[in-house]
């Protein structure tokens, strides 16, 4: 049972290889990966904690110019 997927785990290195030496589908994928993306887990769960187990309210904070070069975004007011 454990060998059953070993051909496809040994081919996958060979397809990334390929992938790579393209550098326009590389690109491609890439950007795509990144727009596929949902939220990053960690801000979730983070936020899952801090409501069900420590029992915490958020606040919400301005961002500055610090903040947005640290995040390498700057949010928008609305």
């Amino acid at each position: 049972m454990v060998l059953c997927d070993y051909e496809s785990y040994i081919a996958c290195p060979e397809r990334v290889s390929e992938l790579y030496r393209d550098q326009a589908a590389w690109a491609r994928q890439s950007i795509l990966n990144c727009a596929g993306m949902g939220k990053f887990s960690s801000d979730r769960t983070i936020a899952e904690y801090a409501e069900e187990i420590w029992d915490v309210t958020t606040l919400e904070v301005e961002a500055t110019v610090q903040h947005c070069l640290h995040e390498g975004i700057c949010l928008e007011k609305h």
